[in-house]
């Protein structure tokens, strides 16, 4: 390399901010491949939100820009693929995005194109897509802010954020660890938290909101919802209104569209209690924040179902058919 080539000294936090400088905006539904060399180069491309798509969009580029590379006579020392997230997807979406990762070092690799990292990137977070070089970014539990990002996350230490900036901290946690753990993992320690928690007599207002707000992100899982509904003890089921009723109160501003997956919990532990009227307006609740979910609607027309007995004076054995049903599926 002839020694007039420039050096760039970028921390990997760095690239996404650059490129979009670069560019003079954000670039969603965009992958970027940044070449470091005698000169950077810049090549982007816009991509669909289907997986099915993918492959043949990663081969179609990298073939496109090795092309091109050659043409302009520059042999990058290393090339970063930077993909910048769809208006809507946050880091729920890493996991899904690792595919097109993959498939685009693959097709570097097969131009040579040696590749020096891969992040996924929001307006406001970037991330290193799991599978990679430990250079990539920072470990699992680090916030890994952009620019544009400082200034709100000293805005949410402040008292009037500081509800939004919690559950912002559990959002990235929560993903981190589902990097760590995998989804089913992940879900199974949080499972064995609950458990834990309605069973060993903890006072539930001692605890903090940081405990409990990865649990409305957990509670967004149908299955996580169906074996935690199974663990509601007789004796523990007004704990576990407790317990829920809480979670659900930090699903606030921003983040009150999380607000169904606790309420029905809540709902169906208010059920197990024998409160049909209470559960019918928790789970009313939970329909209108999540209208496609199928659990709370079905934990609805029990509930429903349980008011309508009582009024009329049909003996019924609430609790006792809810646990039948909650063990048939």
């Amino acid at each position: 390399m002839s020694s007039n080539a420039p050096h760039f000294h970028l921390q990997p936090g760095d690239l996404a901010d650059l490129v979009a400088d670069a560019y003079g905006h954000e670039p969603a539904g965009r992958v970027v491949l940044v070449a470091f060399g005698t000169k950077l180069s810049l090549f982007d491309i816009a991509y669909e939100q289907d997986p099915d798509t993918w492959p043949a969009l990663a081969a179609d580029f990298i073939g496109i820009v090795a092309h091109r590379l050659r043409d302009l006579g520059q042999d990058p020392r290393e090339v970063v693929l930077l993909v910048y997230a769809h208006p809507g997807d946050g880091p729920e979406a890493i996991e899904k995005h690792t595919l097109l990762g993959r498939r685009l070092v693959l097709a570097c690799g097969n131009h040579n194109l040696p590749v020096g990292g891969r992040q996924f990137a929001t307006p406001t977070h970037w991330w290193s897509l799991p599978g990679f070089m430990p250079s990539d970014g920072p470990g699992p539990g680090t916030v890994r802010l952009r620019g544009a990002a400082l200034a709100q996350a000293a805005a949410a230490s402040s008292p009037a954020g500081a509800d939004g900036g919690l559950m912002d901290q559990a959002y990235l946690d929560f993903t981190d660890e589902l990097l760590v753990h995998g989804r089913d993992d992940l879900l199974q320690l949080l499972l064995l938290f609950v458990v834990d928690l309605l069973a060993d007599g903890q006072d539930l207002e001692e605890l903090a909101d940081q405990q409990l707000a990865r649990l409305a992100f957990a509670s967004q899982n149908g299955a996580f919802r169906h074996l935690a509904a199974l663990r509601f003890e007789p004796q523990e089921v007004k704990r576990a209104r407790r317990l829920w009723q809480r979670v659900a109160d930090l699903c606030t501003g921003e983040h009150a569209r999380l607000v169904g997956g606790p309420l029905v919990l809540l709902g169906i532990a208010a059920l197990l209690d024998g409160d049909c009227e209470a559960a019918s307006g928790h789970l009313g609740q939970a329909v209108e924040a999540s209208p496609d979910s199928e659990d709370a609607r079905a934990a609805l027309l029990c509930a429903e179902f349980a008011l309508i007995a009582q009024r009329f004076g049909v003996p019924l054995d609430v609790p006792g058919e809810l646990r039948r049903h909650l063990s048939g599926d």
